[in-house]
């Protein structure tokens, strides 16, 4: 989501509800330091969010974060200063990254990607607050490719791109992106009083 005032080389995307997130960038762990998550403390770390604040800042090496199968009851920030990591579960659908939060959905999501060259395989990624208000699991920013599943049951909407006057010359640009979905996946819904979506949120004066 491009709103005015980013710079343009970045994009930012709003994941509503829940995600599976896959990059098509090739991580080989055996080429990394490997570091060992695990909730019942058999691991290096019990916590992802704790790894992720131990890499150091600028890092220039590859870091693979193994995270064993469960349920992680955290909020994740990869930094833009922290480059170059792979967190990846074991199997699909194993290991869950679940927070409870809803309002600004710059502040809100469970998952927040603020570094370029990010991989993420096998993840679960929810926020489980519910349908009641803005809850959104997963924020990306960055100008790599990746392969976006959703795990929802529900129309949900992937990007809501904000547009707050007529004058913005803003959108979205998916460069080498893949998405697919277990249901109806729309791309983008409407976000303030000038925006257009596959989802026009209620307006049809927003429909795209």
């Amino acid at each position: 989501m491009a709103r005015a005032g980013y710079n343009s080389s970045y994009a930012c995307i709003f994941l509503i509800t829940l995600f599976m997130f896959m990059t098509n960038h090739r991580s080989d762990a055996a080429e990394a330091l490997l570091i060992r998550v695990h909730p019942s403390g058999k691991g290096d770390y019990r916590k992802i969010q704790d790894v992720i604040d131990a890499v150091p800042s600028n890092n220039k090496e590859m870091v693979f974060i193994l995270v064993k199968p469960g349920i992680y009851k955290e909020k994740i920030v990869v930094p833009e200063d922290k480059p170059f990591i792979t967190i990846s579960g074991s199997r699909a659908n194993g290991t869950i990254i679940a927070w409870n939060d809803s309002g600004n959905i710059f502040e809100a999501p469970t998952f927040f990607v603020l570094a370029s060259d990010f991989v993420a395989r096998y993840l679960d990624i929810q926020n489980t607050y519910g349908a009641s208000a803005k809850a959104v699991a997963l924020r990306v920013s960055g100008d790599r490719r990746c392969h976006l599943h959703s795990l929802s049951e529900g129309d949900e909407a992937i990007t809501a791109q904000c547009k707050e006057s007529p004058s913005e010359d803003t959108g979205l640009t998916l460069l080498s992106y893949k998405i697919t979905g277990v249901r109806t996946t729309l791309l983008g819904r409407a976000w303030g009083p000038y925006s257009k979506g596959w989802d026009d949120w209620g307006d049809s004066s927003k429909q795209r």
